[in-house]
């Protein structure tokens, strides 16, 4: 009986445990993140990322050097939208259809490109060496993977 017990007991506190994880993923601290219109970014769709600040502009793919593929994560200071090229989100959680707040997610640049250089329009954090700074400023680059 006391056997029973036990299972019993270890079944409630799993089952308490289980709600309660899945409770904090819906949670007010996972809104979803909002477009312009208000509406929720949408998974492996494809959006423009444009500056809120007066005199910003669109977010662009750029070659940054002597390089075979495009390799920069550009802002376009000339308050112009012309350049933007699109971005799409990806996210690890296989059931998600939008992006949350709190939630990892992968960006690339949605273009036409050889497979030479798939992974330069994925971004990425880097490190680049500005002087004596310690830690180095990080920046978005491209290279990144999915």
């Amino acid at each position: 009986m006391k056997s029973i017990s036990n299972i019993l007991s270890f079944l409630l506190v799993s089952a308490t445990l289980s709600l309660v994880a899945f409770s904090q993923s819906f949670t007010s601290d996972n809104n979803p993140v909002l477009d312009m219109d208000g509406e929720p970014l949408k998974i492996n769709e494809e959006y423009s990322i444009l500056s809120v600040l007066p005199g910003g502009g669109s977010t662009y793919l750029a070659d940054l050097g002597n390089t075979k593929c495009p390799n920069g994560v550009v802002q376009d200071s000339s308050g112009e939208f012309d350049h933007s090229t699109p971005v799409m989100f990806f996210t690890m959680d296989l059931g998600s259809r939008y992006v949350f707040e709190n939630q990892d997610v992968s960006i690339m640049f949605s273009t036409k490109t050889s497979r030479l250089c798939v992974n330069e329009t994925v971004w990425e954090a880097g490190d680049y060496m500005l002087g004596p700074m310690n830690p180095p400023p990080r920046f978005v680059i491209t290279g990144g993977t999915l």
